[in-house]
């Protein structure tokens, strides 16, 4: 039975590290390079008790499988987090023996401030392999795409940067290849700062639904850039930068409907969707 999910997709350098740590609030594993080999499930809910806990799901068939364990970090620990889920990662990519795997590594993190969400992160789409890489990388990560992107009760976050032709974006192409009639997918643009200068209006009229529709709209934020990296921002700090951002720089700041711009928007969005396609769903799972 196709579960209602989440999923976050889009090319290595697009943001979308960024966006999950936003979006969680809590450091995720990032780089240059294929940072997600394996898909990583992030259990965001809301209680009383603040921790998080990493765990391996192993989805093959095999009857003795190799017990990661249950890693469980308070508060004060969650620096450690993006180390311990390459660890789980490189763990399942060890047993298998393969550089993509279908196993799960989940991350759960509950804490007063958080909202009731969980998303998938998917690899990163391959166009091609480096010399020391699987012959097959790039057919098992689109295998490994399709099996989720496929379920019809599947979101697609599509992340795309801002300075990327967006009409001509391979990421929007795979999209929209598995939700032709684009009423499963919502465009997340990234990195407004790098829009070149007077291409802005044009981008604005795609957030606003001008020139292609979506049915679940349009969505726009900004992570944090280098700078704000190199002395150590954190996330809260990167979070409220994004939103006086979009508050006070042209063109953002004239733009009426504000629910288009920002992280927190789009969390809390996120979370009544997800609601409401499992509200949906209970009759038929």
């Amino acid at each position: 039975m196709d579960l209602p999910t989440i999923c976050v997709m889009g090319d290595t350098s697009s943001g979308k590290s960024s966006l999950l740590s936003n979006l969680s609030l809590v450091e995720l594993p990032s780089s240059h390079k294929m940072t997600t080999r394996c898909p990583i499930m992030i259990h965001m809910k809301r209680s009383g008790t603040t921790l998080a806990r990493v765990t391996v799901q192993w989805r093959s068939h095999e009857t003795e499988r190799p017990d990661f364990g249950e890693r469980i970090l308070s508060e004060s620990l969650w620096e450690k987090i993006p180390g311990i889920i390459l660890e789980a990662q490189q763990f399942v990519l060890t047993h298998t023996g393969k550089e993509v795997a279908p196993d799960v590594v989940s991350l759960q993190i509950q804490a007063p401030n958080m909202q009731d969400l969980t998303l998938i992160d998917l690899p990163g789409t391959v166009r091609s392999k480096a010399r020391d890489e699987s012959e097959t990388l790039v057919e098992d990560v689109e295998a490994l795409m399709d099996d989720y992107l496929r379920n019809s009760r599947c979101v697609i976050l599509a992340v795309v940067p801002a300075n990327v032709d967006f009409h001509n974006s391979q990421i929007m192409a795979d999209a929209m290849q598995v939700d032709p009639q684009t009423i499963r997918t919502i465009p997340v643009i990234t990195k407004p700062d790098l829009i070149d200068e007077g291409a802005e209006s044009d981008v604005v009229d795609l957030l606003l639904g001008k020139k292609m529709t979506f049915s679940l709209g349009f969505h726009m934020v900004k992570g944090r850039g280098q700078a704000a990296l190199d002395r150590s921002e954190t996330l809260e700090q990167g979070l409220a930068e994004e939103q006086c951002y979009f508050d006070t720089n042209d063109p953002w700041k004239s733009v009426t409907d504000r629910s288009v711009f920002g992280t927190h928007r789009l969390r809390a969005k996120l979370g009544d969707l997800q609601m409401a396609m499992i509200r949906q769903s209970v009759p038929s799972i």
